[in-house]
């Protein structure tokens, strides 16, 4: 399968994560049990890593990333499965990060999502 974000096909990543966010809140009683008061369901949030995109692939990948900059965008996972998404508060910008290589440049990047 091949990955996409935004209707932009890109590389597969080197590496990825996905792990399973509850919104909300919780707080703990004086008798030590957890009340949990989520907002919704499960939403997933994503971590993609590309270890040498080449100049091209970098900036489909930033085309990709400002459309979603603004709006939700479709983002299509290595393995197929389609998700509606958003970049994470936590990363507030994405960093390229250039490595000689051979008299050209490859770039390493992290990528941080999650589901809307």
């Amino acid at each position: 399968m091949s990955m996409s974000l935004a209707g932009s096909a890109l590389r597969n990543p080197s590496q990825w994560q996905q792990w399973d966010i509850y919104r909300g809140g919780h707080e703990i009683m004086a008798d030590g049990s957890v009340v949990y008061q989520l907002v919704d369901s499960v939403k997933q949030e994503f971590l993609f890593g590309w270890a040498a995109l080449t100049d091209a692939e970098r900036d489909t990948l930033r085309w990709a990333v400002n459309q979603i900059g603004q709006a939700a965008g479709t983002l299509v996972t290595p393995d197929g499965s389609a998700y509606l998404v958003d970049r994470s508060p936590d990363q507030p910008e994405v960093q390229y990060v250039g490595i000689p290589t051979n008299g050209t440049t490859r770039w390493q990047v992290v990528l941080s999502l999650r589901e809307a």
